[in-house]
């Protein structure tokens, strides 16, 4: 038998020293592999604690609410005055500029908003309560000269001062809360003040004035400026619709094939003039034109990402909801569903992460949806 430094030859003594080899390699594979995992996840760990914790402390993150009301007198005058069309289109066209310079803020992107999380997020609310109906703004430190300056540009009466944060909820009241999302494509827009033949907030703020003494809805729309990319969809689809083809074929980009979609509605192109020949264009029906016409129209303006949540509180699980379904019905104003959008509701089965997103003001990307500055001044202002 011969003998090695490493063994006995042919010997169970060299296993173990194989094994050794074996499972530091084992080792340093797992290292190599693992490490960049366990990087990524310390990255997605830092990026949860800040956009958990940071928003809802002091500095930077900290944020101011103002009460914004209008003298007693204009209200009166309002109320005596039969107000036109014209003049209602008029006042609510003062919002819109309002919200079209929120529009026009840059818009935080890179690696920084990313991780942190975005800071340029404002919090526009109706609230009703102790049968009352206050206008709330709750914006960054830093935006708020911006806001102030703006609001008191636009509407020279409006009162703008700091207040404590409102409460609506009651210690042994039932409390319930949802969104309002798009029914459609946010391309699609909804119907503004411009279309309507009185003031819109008189739908929201009727359902509100009937609200009990003891119960409390808030209204909160969280907006900041949208990425121009929503745009750039709109404009596409517009465009596909323009050459013929359908809106499902328009959003995704591209003709159908045939089938029997084909057989349903046949478009032979030799029923096509030498025009639509070399354009690739068809005919398009009175409400394919409407619907692109109102595309164009709600893309020409500026846009605005936006969370819609309400929350309402009652003495009574039932009360909740009959409050709760009345405020949301009252949007259905603003509904076009022939050839553009609606709201629709969307309640959360998680009532404890909304009521966090509704009181710290948190934006909540799953439910995003982007309003011009004609559809956001209808809603509020």
């Amino acid at each position: 038998m011969f003998v090695t430094e490493f063994g006995t030859v042919g010997g169970s003594a060299l296993a173990p020293t194989t094994a050794g080899v074996d499972t530091g390699s084992l080792i340093t594979v797992l290292v190599l592999v693992l490490w960049p995992l366990i990087l990524v996840a310390a990255v997605f760990l830092i990026r949860f604690i800040s956009h958990r914790f940071l928003h809802r402390h002091g500095g930077a993150f900290a944020n101011v609410t103002l009460l914004v009301t209008l003298p007693k007198f204009r209200r009166e005058e309002d109320t005596k005055e039969q107000l036109t069309t014209q003049k209602v289109q008029e006042e609510i066209g003062i919002d819109e500029n309002f919200f079209a310079s929120i529009a026009g803020l840059h818009y935080q992107k890179g690696v920084i908003a990313w991780l942190l999380g975005r800071t340029d997020h404002l919090a526009f609310e109706i609230v009703a309560h102790e049968k009352l109906i206050k206008f709330f703004v709750t914006v960054p430190k830093r935006y708020r000269d911006f806001v102030e300056q703006q609001l008191t540009a636009q509407h020279t009466d409006a009162f703008v001062e700091e207040v404590e944060d409102y409460n609506i909820f009651s210690p042994t009241g039932s409390i319930l809360g949802g969104y309002l999302e798009f029914k459609r494509e946010a391309f699609f827009p909804i119907k503004t003040y411009r279309k309507l033949e009185s003031d819109p907030l008189n739908g929201l703020t009727n359902v509100l004035s009937k609200v009990p003494e003891t119960d409390g809805v808030a209204i909160q729309y969280i907006i900041r400026p949208a990425h121009k990319k929503w745009r750039k969809v709109g404009k596409q689809v517009s465009k596909n619709m323009l050459k013929g083809m359908s809106l499902e074929e328009a959003i995704r980009g591209r003709k159908s094939g045939g089938g029997i979609m084909a057989w349903i509605n046949p478009k032979s192109k030799d029923q096509l003039s030498d025009e639509q020949r070399q354009s690739g264009s068809t005919m398009m029906t009175q409400a394919e034109q409407d619907m692109t016409k109102g595309v164009d129209e709600k893309i020409a303006k500026g846009g605005l990402d936006v969370n819609i949540r309400l929350v309402v509180s009652a003495q009574t699980s039932e009360a909740a909801h009959r409050l709760l379904e009345d405020v949301m019905g009252a949007f259905s104003q603003f509904s076009i569903y022939e050839h553009g959008n609606a709201f629709v509701k969307a309640i959360p089965m998680r009532k404890k992460f909304l009521i966090q997103k509704f009181i710290y003001r948190g934006f909540d990307e799953t439910r995003k949806l982007v309003l011009n500055t004609e559809e956001m001044a209808s809603i509020w202002h």
